[in-house]
Order: C-alpha cells, then sequence, then structure tokens
C-alpha cells in the first residue's frame, strides 16, 4: 500500500506540477515526436528517483514499460484524433497511466525496501513510536497531498478542456477585454465610442488560470475540513472583483463556465478524497 501511493504520488508529482515547470508554460500544450519523447524521458526519471528506496530491475524494466506506454498514447492520440477531442485525449491518457502504474505494481507485488533506505529511515527517526505513527499517518496524507497535487493543474487541465467545447464564446469573452466601452449620455441620444484597451487578453487567461488554481486549493480546503459555507463567501468575493465586467454578456457566460467547472472540480476531489482518506 506505500509503494502503490509512493508510485501515484511521483506519478501525479510530474503530470501535474513537475511538467509544467520543467517543459515551461508555452510547451505543455504542445505535441510532436521531440517533445513527446522528452516528456516521457522525463516521466521515467521523476518516477524513479521519487521511488528509489524499493527500486529494483524488474520495477525499473516496469517504469520503462510504463513511459513507453505515455510515449504510444500521445503519439497515437496524436495522429488518429481530431483536435476537437483534445481534452477527451487528455481524460484517456490519464485512465490508462493511473491503471498502468497500479499495474506495476501489482506485477512487482510484494515489494521490499531497500536495505539502504530501512537504514537511512532509522537514522533520520530513531524512534521506533515516532516511526510507526508516521508509517500510520502516511496513507491518508498522501491521499490529501494527491487530491491538492491534481487540483493544481489537472484541474486546470479540465477547465481548459470544459472551455475548449465553447471556442466561438471563448473567444467573444477575451476580445470583449481589448476593448473598453464608454457611454455617453447626450442631450436626445446615446452614443457608443470604443478605444483600444491595454488589456492583454493572453495575461487575463494566464491570470484566471492562477486564479483558478488558487480557488481550487481554497476550495478543497473548505471542502475537508467540512467549512462548506467558506466556500460561498470566496465565490462571493471573486464575483465582487469581477463585478464590472460581468455586465458584458459573453464574459459573463465564459467567467460562470470556467468558475462552475474550477469549483466543481475541487468539490468533487475533496468529497473523493474524504472518503478514500476516511475522514
Amino acid at each position: 500500500m506505500y509503494q502503490l501511493l509512493s508510485m501515484y504520488l511521483a506519478y501525479s508529482l510530474y503530470e501535474y506540477v513537475l511538467a509544467r515547470i520543467i517543459l515551461g508554460r508555452d510547451e505543455i500544450d504542445k505535441s510532436n515526436g521531440m517533445l513527446d519523447l522528452r516528456r516521457s524521458v522525463i516521466f521515467l526519471f521523476v518516477i524513479v528517483i521519487f521511488n528509489l528506496g524499493f527500486m529494483s530491475a524488474n520495477l525499473f524494466l516496469s517504469y520503462t514499460g510504463l513511459a513507453l506506454v505515455d510515449l504510444c498514447t500521445r503519439v497515437i492520440s496524436r495522429r488518429t484524433l481530431v483536435s476537437s477531442m483534445k481534452f477527451e485525449r487528455w481524460l484517456i491518457r490519464q485512465g490508462i497511466l493511473i491503471f498502468g502504474v497500479y499495474i506495476s505494481w501489482w506485477l512487482n507485488w510484494p515489494i521490499e525496501y531497500n536495505t539502504w533506505f530501512l537504514g537511512l529511515e532509522k537514522l533520520a527517526v530513531p524512534s521506533s513510536e515516532y516511526l510507526m505513527m508516521v508509517k500510520e499517518s502516511f496513507p491518508r496524507a498522501a491521499i490529501i497531498l494527491l487530491g491538492y497535487i491534481f487540483v493544481i493543474d489537472g484541474g486546470t487541465s479540465i477547465v481548459k478542456g470544459i472551455l475548449s467545447k465553447f471556442p466561438t464564446l471563448v473567444q467573444r469573452a477575451l476580445a470583449s477585454l481589448s476593448t473598453k466601452k464608454i457611454e455617453v449620455q447626450g442631450m436626445k441620444r446615446r452614443r457608443l465610442f470604443y478605444r483600444n484597451s491595454t488589456i492583454n487578453p493572453k495575461d487575463e487567461e494566464n491570470s484566471g488560470e492562477w486564479i483558478g488554481i488558487l480557488e481550487r486549493i481554497i476550495t478543497l480546503t473548505f471542502v475537508l475540513t467540512q467549512s462548506y459555507t467558506a466556500i460561498a463567501f470566496a465565490l462571493t468575493a471573486k464575483s465582487i472583483a469581477r463585478f464590472k465586467e460581468l455586465d458584458d454578456k459573453d464574459f459573463a457566460e465564459y467567467y460562470l463556465l470556467g468558475t462552475s467547472a474550477s469549483v466543481a472540480t475541487a468539490l468533487l476531489i475533496g468529497v473523493l478524497v474524504r472518503i478514500v482518506a476516511g475522514l
């Protein structure tokens, strides 16, 4: 159980955190042969390093096969599926890799810790009672950590995937931010003037992404602590900050769709974590 959770932590850290840091923000959504190979090699390196404590030759071969599966799923999906199914490709790939991690663990069960790791463990935690307490709390802590890791980039991918189903709405909403509407009330009629704004739609999209990450982390925390009323206050505060922009119908729909997807993801992950961790 400990090894399986450790393997999932390694996979999640790469997939939902380190990949964006290592590969860079601009390359994370790109897809080509060399970049796919690079991603799979980094994936293999990360999962091996994070599980050195119980690494063996057979387990390394299983991880290598998992990296090849990751490479194949990227190549096959890129060549066979249309661009409009990008979100579906992402979901299928996550399912395959999550199942692949479990198969790697199952094929190598029972997995024993290496002697050097056990010695290092005793050196770091000399008290056997404290070590036992850490081991007992590890599964629950690992499950909670997995939830937080997923809502960072996994939640972002889900929100982007849902928004990608409404490309026209997203284009109209972001385009509306590049224009300021100035109303001048005349004596007989109302005139509407437009002038270019300094707002960059790309910057707005990036800031919205980070706001969404913080929103999901806060929401997940409230769910885990059963502070459901606080979620409503957080959403109200966010809406107040966007109050003026919500006058624009396109942006209002874009905002509500993205916020609903983000909060729903955090709520579902929070409920799932509570059930699995037994909170």
